[in-house]
Order: C-alpha cells, then sequence, then structure tokens
C-alpha cells in the first residue's frame, strides 16, 4: 500500500490516460478535433495532472470545462489552450473569465449582451460557443424563434465572437439510438439557421464519449471526450489493441482494519442493515461514503477485491464499511481494491462494478472526496 496520511489512494496511470485519447484521435477523420472534457476536476481523477499528460501529446487545441473556475485554474496554471465552459455561469463571474480568456456557452440574448458589454469594457473580443437545445432541456436555444433571437442579437455585437456550436445527446451511449439521431438532425437544422443568418460556426460539435462509439457520420470537427479517456464503452468495449480501444487507467484501493465472524441472527452496521443468515466472516474497511463510497453497492450486493477474490458490501457508513469476506484468505491489512487492478494485478474494472448499480464508471471517480489520496504513475 501506498499510503501516507491516507486512508485510501487513487491510483491514476498517466500513461495510460494519454495512450487512451491517441487511440481515440487515431480513429477520427484529418482535421477533426479531439476536445477532453476535464469538468468536475476531470472526473475526480485531477484536472491538473490529465491536463499536463494530454498536452505533452501536443494534440489538444481545445479543453472543455463545466464551470468558470475551473477553466481559470487551467489557465491559471499555465495552460494556453482554448479553454471552453460548457455550462451556464452567474454573470458575476464575467469579468474574472474575459481576464483569463475563456470561451463561454451563450444560449440567451441577455447573457450574449453581458458578454458583449464586459469584453468591450476589457477592450477584448470575447469567443463564446451557442449552445443549440436538441432535446437534453437542460439549456440551450432551440432552433426555430428562440435561436432566430439569439442569431439577431448576437449579430450586432462587435465586441463578440461566434467561435463555435455544439449539443449534448440524450442517450448517445446507446449504439444506433434514434433520438440521437433525431438530435443531430435538429442540431444541423439549428446550425444551418445560424448561418442562413449570417453566423460562421467554425466549429460544430456534437458527440460525446458514448456516441463517439458508433456515430461516426456526427464527428463533424470536434468530438469531445470525457469518460472515455480512462475507460471503454461499459457494455461493449473494443478488443486491446484494436484502434479507438482504451484501457482502464485508474485505481482505487484500502485496507481490512478489523474482521470479526458474527453468528446467524446477529446484525451489522446502522440500523442493522444486514443480518447474517450463517456464520459470516465480516471485514471492516476504511472507507465509507464520506470517502466517495457508493452506499448503492450494498443494495446491489456489488463485488470488492480481497487479495484477488470477490467479496461484497454488506453495509456502508461515513468513515467505514462492512465487507462479507467468508471463505476468502485474508488479514488485517491487507489490500482491498474497490475498481480498478490490485497491486497484485487482479481486475476489477470500474465498468463492470457500474454494471451492477447502473452507471457509468466515472460517476465513482467523480465521488471521491479530498480525503482519497490521487498517486499519480
Amino acid at each position: 500500500m501506498k499510503l501516507s496520511s491516507y486512508n485510501s489512494y487513487l491510483e491514476v496511470n498517466l500513461p495510460k490516460v494519454r495512450t487512451n485519447f491517441l487511440s481515440i484521435l487515431s480513429t477520427l477523420p484529418a482535421g477533426v478535433e479531439l476536445i477532453p472534457v476535464l469538468k468536475c476536476n476531470a472526473y475526480g481523477i485531477g484536472a491538473l495532472p490529465v491536463a499536463h499528460a494530454l498536452a505533452a501529446t501536443g494534440k489538444v487545441k481545445t479543453i472543455a470545462l463545466a464551470q468558470i473556475g475551473e477553466a481559470v485554474e487551467l489557465r491559471q496554471a499555465g495552460f494556453s489552450q482554448n479553454l471552453l465552459v460548457m455550462g451556464g455561469f452567474p454573470e458575476w463571474q464575467l469579468p474574472l473569465a474575459l481576464e483569463n480568456d475563456i470561451i463561454l456557452t451563450v444560449f440567451r440574448p441577455e447573457t450574449a449582451a453581458a458578454i458583449n458589454a464586459e469584453a468591450k469594457k476589457q477592450g477584448k473580443t470575447a469567443e463564446v460557443h451557442i449552445k443549440i437545445e436538441t432535446g437534453l432541456n437542460r439549456i440551450g436555444a432551440r432552433p426555430g424563434p428562440e435561436l432566430a433571437a439569439l442569431a439577431e442579437a448576437v449579430k450586432g455585437m462587435d465586441s463578440l465572437r461566434v467561435a463555435g456550436a455544439f449539443t449534448h445527446f440524450v442517450e448517445g451511449e446507446i449504439k444506433n439510438s434514434e433520438l440521437a439521431r433525431r438530435q443531430f438532425e435538429l442540431y444541423m437544422q439549428g446550425v444551418g439557421q445560424l448561418e442562413a443568418a449570417g453566423i460562421s460556426v467554425p466549429l460544430r460539435h456534437i458527440c460525446n464519449s458514448g456516441a463517439s462509439d458508433w456515430f461516426t457520420g456526427a464527428y463533424l470537427d470536434a468530438v469531445r471526450i470525457g469518460r472515455r479517456l480512462y475507460m471503454d464503452n461499459r457494455d461493449e468495449p473494443l478488443p486491446p489493441g484494436t484502434p479507438g480501444a482504451v484501457e482502464e487507467a485508474v485505481s482505487w484501493r484500502t485496507s481490512i482494519i478489523n474482521l470479526r465472524t458474527v453468528e446467524p441472527g446477529e446484525t451489522v452496521g446502522y440500523d442493522r442493515i444486514f443480518t447474517a443468515q450463517r456464520p459470516t466472516k465480516v471485514a471492516t474497511i476504511c472507507i465509507g461514503y464520506g470517502d466517495g463510497l457508493y452506499e448503492g453497492f450494498v443494495k446491489a450486493k456489488s463485488p470488492v477485491l480481497v487479495n484477488g477474490a470477490e467479496a461484497r458490501y454488506i453495509g456502508i457508513c461515513m468513515d467505514q464499511s462492512f465487507i462479507d469476506v467468508t471463505g476468502i484468505d485474508c488479514a488485517i491489512g491487507d489490500e482491498v481494491t474497490v475498481f480498478g487492478k490490485s497491486s497484485a494485478g487482479a481486475v476489477l474494472s470500474a465498468q463492470r462494478l457500474a454494471a451492477t448499480v447502473g452507471h457509468e464508471g466515472v460517476y465513482f471517480t467523480s465521488l471521491l472526496s479530498p480525503r482519497v489520496e490521487r498517486i499519480y504513475k
């Protein structure tokens, strides 16, 4: 175990992250940009280390984030790439955003006007991407009157330049989704509407990690990837070594701090979450939901690795949790791998774990708190 003052650590294999990026890039047509999405601290994995690893390829032109603060962190760390904030934001953040040359997303005329006014105040031309609403109904201007009003407003702003337009799939991870195809058609309709209004759209992007696996006709000018930087498609991973295949690059490990056998009828945990039906060997591990361990693993009886064998969760508290290790040779101090690869080479993929609870593997990394040490290889 490589622990210092932490109870657990996330080991991140940065060369694998870089190799994954290049593997995906190799499948794109010439001239199509690959945009890493490093929002939420790169899904809890570490935005700065991941950004440095990817920038070293010399192939990253744009990095996408969700919030202005995330983009400012990268800019002030010395990253010169285009930094695109894809989410909405409070307008009081505009001065900081434009001071750091952050590309912002617009979908309302009022926001565009506020950006234009701040850019004029700073003596700059602000770059923006227009978000087109195609079905997620989160943020965006719908093709038709909404988009027309936005286009008309933007055309008259002399301190604002449209650098691109994008949308987001509802179910891009579902291969051959008819909804995704309808969204693509609606998005292209919106792009056409902008161009007909005299607004050039230099960078068109719609594909996320899921859609990038199959929707080649929607690659356009750029493809965005978040989850796929660290792990492959949950249900249909590509065979290792094939173009576009990726390897899981993160592993979360902790240790056993207590062992006890409970007899039939005895309970474990708060509110008697588990009642033994037979003599049960219970291991207590030194992480809980306060560290980001997902409580849904108990209901799903999800696996966890102990000395290469699969145990099952039976209870999760804030700081410590319980697993059933009946029949497993283990001792206090032994390593426990929540997901990824154990130190001895046993594997429990984050995507396989995700399938037990209906999530993507990066959901679990995004939950990890600062109590989990990040170690970068």
